[in-house]
């Protein structure tokens, strides 16, 4: 190969990997999350009035590579359960946020 065509394919892996970092932080700064594979049924939680998810339960469910996970009578709010780097939060908001409707406890 020679020393131009070398130069060339180094500016053009620059500019794809700029582009690809660039595009990862946009999504991260939206709080984009990638889709996560889940078999959670939206019936079994309710959107509380202060935003947090509630599961009578019990229910079972899994998520991304997290298998048989039940729960029972438990508040669900940002952050308050991750399965590896998966919020259980976000995705109850992506999944049920627009079927629920809240109800009093």
């Amino acid at each position: 190969m020679r020393r131009r065509e070398f130069i060339t394919l180094m500016k053009i892996a620059v500019i794809v990997v700029s582009t690809l970092t660039a595009a990862n932080l946009t999504c991260n700064a939206k709080g984009a999350t990638i889709p996560v594979v889940n078999t959670i049924q939206c019936s079994a939680f309710k959107k509380m009035p202060d935003g947090t998810w509630y599961v009578e339960g019990p229910t079972t469910f899994r998520i991304g590579t997290f298998k048989k996970t039940t729960f029972t009578q438990q508040s669900i709010g940002p952050g308050f359960f991750t399965f590896g780097k998966v919020d259980l939060y976000k995705v109850l908001e992506g999944k049920c946020g627009a079927h629920s409707r809240a109800s009093n406890r």
